[in-house]
């Protein structure tokens, strides 16, 4: 199993930054819901 952490500010597609790219909400959702992964969503 793999611990994913997300800055929620900034990587996640829903609030990205604007020179940055961003994780697909979609994905967060698939590794947190659907796989065997821990997904968190942390913030600086």
């Amino acid at each position: 199993m793999y611990v994913l952490a997300f800055d929620r500010d900034c990587t996640i597609d829903v609030n990205p930054h604007p020179q940055r790219e961003a994780v697909p909400l979609e994905w967060v959702r698939y590794w947190a819901h659907e796989s065997a992964h821990e997904v968190w969503a942390i913030a600086y």
